[in-house]
């Protein structure tokens, strides 16, 4: 987006200076165009539309985070079914680096398929998904935290079985994201809830805590889990970064053909924000997938055609960094989310996971 977009007028195109005094976000050259856009505006203004806001943001982050999370899938689940109210996932020995197509097949329900995509991730969307999250609060002056919590137990869970053993999401604590107003009202987004038979993205806070959560253990500044990862070199974390950084340019390019920002969308009348949020996860979507497509590709070449069609020179540009990849992750100790893929994991290694998802520091 330019500058000339960034200072128009919401109302008639022209260059606006004034700010909507209630949001902080639309944009007025002067009162008379403010007038006579708020039959539009007041949907999104004010009390309620911070509040309509903070949902909306939920719900997307949530749809991108799952987008890239089934198109970057990462083990092979041999077969799901349901003992009451446990998921349990069979997982199927997979290769450190691989890539697996997520099974849509195996899923019964679109219940089945969330609470598959979001187990034992919760804090990837805190790291992956931080930048878009800033985009989308741009203006509102909300304060945003990460809180560790310890949830009640849930009816619904996720049981995974894999070839080093098998654990419970239940057993861990979980990480959310709390969103505070100026006038004292505070929501939840919790992105990979769903594992915990929560599937509401978004909701005020006192309701989420008083059905949820057991202990508060920790409130983090917003982007501390992002800084931890950033630290360290994982290579299923470079290719989920990688996938989101394919989301992030679709929606920077789609910021420049249609001269909105994701603050201005999550404030657009209903049918309009349905219509452009659509747009911009099917955008999204396609981007991942060329992206997966690719480092698939280099990863396992099929055939030898293929592998002829790669130029030599390329080809060994790309060898050279997955080494580089292999390298700093045999040289660090897996993550919690991850370390049930590991083919060569260990009973020891799945107590290590517990440990780091328990861990209040």
């Amino acid at each position: 987006m330019n500058e000339t977009e960034i200072n128009s007028c919401v109302n008639c195109g022209a260059a606006a200076s004034k700010f909507c005094s209630s949001c902080r976000v639309s944009k007025y050259c002067d009162r008379t165009c403010q007038t006579k856009n708020w039959p539009t505006h007041k949907i999104s203004c004010g009390k309620s539309g911070i509040d309509l806001v903070v949902h909306r943001a939920g719900q997307l982050l949530q749809d991108l985070y799952l987008a890239m999370r089934e198109a970057a899938y990462d083990t092979t689940i041999a077969s799901v079914k349901e003992e009451g109210e446990t998921l349990i996932i069979q997982d199927a020995p997979i290769d450190a680096g691989k890539l697996a197509r997520f099974p849509n097949e195996l899923m019964r329900s679109d219940v089945q398929k969330k609470m598959a995509l979001t187990a034992f991730t919760c804090e990837d969307p805190l790291v992956l998904c931080h930048d878009i999250f800033v985009q989308m609060l741009e203006g509102t002056g909300l304060q945003v935290d990460e809180l560790r919590v310890a949830t009640k137990p849930t009816a619904k869970k996720v049981r995974i079985i894999s070839p080093c053993g098998s654990w419970e999401t239940t057993d861990y604590n979980h990480v959310i994201i709390r969103v505070k107003s100026t006038d004292g009202r505070a929501w939840i987004v919790d992105v990979t809830g769903p594992q915990y038979g929560i599937f509401k993205s978004c909701c005020p806070e006192s309701v989420y805590m008083k059905k949820y959560v057991l202990e508060l253990k920790k409130v983090y500044e917003f982007g501390t889990h992002k800084a931890n990862y950033e630290m360290r070199n994982y290579m299923f974390m470079h290719i989920s970064w990688g996938a989101m950084e394919k989301i992030e340019a679709t929606i920077s390019a789609w910021k420049s053909d249609t001269g909105r920002t994701l603050a201005t969308l999550l404030r657009e009348p209903d049918i309009i924000f349905q219509k452009n949020a659509r747009n911009l996860m099917s955008d999204s979507k396609r981007a991942v997938d060329r992206f997966v497509a690719d480092v698939v590709a280099v990863e396992e070449p099929d055939t030898k055609a293929k592998a002829d069609s790669v130029p030599k020179e390329d080809s060994k540009k790309t060898d050279d960094a997955m080494a580089r990849l292999k390298k700093d992750h045999a040289a660090q100790s897996p993550i919690p989310e991850i370390e049930r893929l590991l083919k060569s994991a260990s009973v020891q290694d799945a107590g290590y996971a517990q440990a780091a998802c328990n861990d209040e520091d």
